[in-house]
């Protein structure tokens, strides 16, 4: 947490404010290590967490984080008077508006954006681990499911099934819910899992992750259930190669665009671009979706230390479609794939 802490201390000193403000709990959990819902305040010296007085049991004892217990807002602005800030800085997309008219009385608001999101883009060794120990029990979830993945059975049971099977294997939970996708259904990435039953030749997506201590894996297979035809075996490799092309051209030093660009660009010497219809992947820490974007809009360097998805997909409208999604680790010129299982291959 020291490390983070010296993080959020360079945000002040770039916007000269006494403090940085934050009511997000995402941010209170990287910043202190605490799952708590209340607000947190960065000064140049420690941390201050405002918590509402159902945590009044929380561990006193938190180094350089004090905790303070409020009932009400306007005892929280009379302790931060006390402590000495005036100048606050807080991301322009946490704040709601009756919050930030309250604070704007009595100090001076710097609005930034994305800057505690862009710290968090980089990981340190204890967060990668993690992450990858999110990963390893979401794939032994999936491989203790995976027999059961065929006709006859109904979507809804596979991701019932897996969510059981993640928290089995030790998730706290599921990152996001489960998506289990087949025969036409598969056409809508985000599909809800339903009633239909797998058929024979059917492709079948299924999209999940878990989530454990803080931290989130994500990850899709497409499987193809029976006879595999032309263009399916077509379709399937498309996006398999797609998706290779691009962790190939993921290492430190590029554009997060850059690697977008080699998955979109392989897909449409194929004329399957048009059904590439979302971004090639994000990241994965603390959400299961954060910085950085790999789109084609995306100006951000990959740097060492990022963990990302790369997911290409094709969705045919009314027939169906492919998604294969893998996490991977940037160190260098050299790419760790987070977990990887053998479920994605050349058809």
């Amino acid at each position: 947490m020291k490390e983070h802490f010296l993080k959020g201390k360079e945000v002040l000193k770039r916007y000269d404010a006494d403090a940085f403000f934050s009511p997000n709990k995402v941010n209170i959990r990287y910043f202190t290590g605490l799952d708590a819902e209340g607000f947190f305040l960065l000064t140049q010296d420690k941390i201050y967490l405002f918590l509402p007085p159902l945590y009044y049991m929380l561990e006193q004892n938190l180094g350089f984080i004090e905790k303070i217990i409020f009932k009400q807002k306007e005892n929280m602005k009379q302790k931060i008077k006390e402590i000495g800030v005036e100048r606050i800085a807080y991301d322009n997309g946490e704040l709601s508006i009756a919050l930030y008219e309250n604070l704007k009385q009595d100090f001076e608001m710097i609005g930034v954006k994305d800057e505690i999101r862009k710290i968090r883009m980089i990981k340190d060794k204890e967060e990668i681990k993690k992450i990858k120990r999110a990963a390893s029990i979401a794939r032994n979830a999936f491989i203790n499911v995976f027999p059961y993945v065929k006709p006859g059975v109904r979507e809804k049971e596979i991701a019932d099934e897996i969510s059981y099977q993640m928290r089995k294997c030790g998730a706290d939970r599921e990152a996001f819910p489960t998506i289990v996708a087949s025969g036409v259904n598969t056409a809508i990435p985000h599909s809800i899992p339903s009633d239909k039953k797998i058929e024979d030749g059917d492709f079948v997506v299924i999209d999940f992750g878990a989530y454990v201590d803080g931290y989130n894996s994500d990850c899709t297979y497409t499987l193809l259930m029976g006879k595999k035809t032309d263009e399916k075996r077509e379709i399937y490799n498309a996006v398999f190669h797609a998706q290779t092309h691009a962790i190939e051209a993921a290492y430190a030093g590029v554009k997060a665009s850059d690697v977008d660009k080699e998955a979109r660009n392989y897909l449409k010497k194929l004329n399957y671009d048009k059904y590439f219809i979302h971004s090639t992947g994000h990241g994965v820490g603390l959400q299961v979706h954060e910085l950085p974007n790999i789109s084609p809009q995306s100006d951000t360097i990959i740097e060492d230390n990022m963990v990302f998805t790369v997911e290409p997909g094709v969705y045919i409208p009314g027939k169906f479609g492919v998604r294969l999604e893998q996490m991977i680790c940037i160190n260098g010129k050299r790419v760790e794939m987070i977990a990887f299982a053998p479920f994605s291959e050349v058809m």
